[in-house]
C-alpha cells in the first residue's frame, strides 16, 4: 500500500488551499472526514457480517460431518471387505492370480 510522508501531506494541503481557498477548506475537511468515517463504518459492518457467515458455515460443516460422515464411512468399509464365500465355493474356485496345476486346463 502507498504511504504518504510529511512532505507529500504538506504539498497536498498547499494545493487544496490554493484550489479551494481558505473559506471552503474547513468545509472540505469535514466532508472528507465524514466520507472516511462512513466508509470505515461500512467496512466494519461488512467484516462483522462475514464473521457471522463464517461461524454459520462452520456450524453447518460440523453438523454435516456429525450426521453424514459416519454412515458414509461405514458403507465404505462394507464395500472394502470381500464378501464371504461358502466353504465349498472357496475350495472349488482358485484365487485370482494363483497358478493352476500343470495337469489341469481351464475350460473356457
Amino acid at each position: 500500500m502507498m504511504r504518504i510522508g510529511s512532505g507529500e501531506m504538506i504539498l497536498i494541503f498547499a494545493l487544496a488551499l490554493f484550489i479551494f481557498g481558505p473559506a471552503r477548506l474547513p468545509e472540505l475537511g469535514r466532508m472528507v472526514g465524514k466520507a472516511v468515517g462512513s466508509c470505515k463504518y461500512y467496512m466494519d459492518s461488512f467484516a462483522d457480517e462475514c464473521k457471522g457467515m463464517e461461524e454459520d458455515l462452520k456450524q453447518v460443516k460440523h453438523e454435516v460431518n456429525e450426521n453424514a460422515v459416519p454412515p458414509v464411512r461405514a458403507a465404505a468399509k462394507a464395500e472394502q471387505q470381500p464378501p464371504e464365500k461358502a466353504p465349498e465355493e472357496a475350495k472349488a474356485q482358485p484365487e485370482p492370480g494363483a497358478q493352476q496345476p500343470q495337469g489341469e486346463e481351464s475350460a473356457a
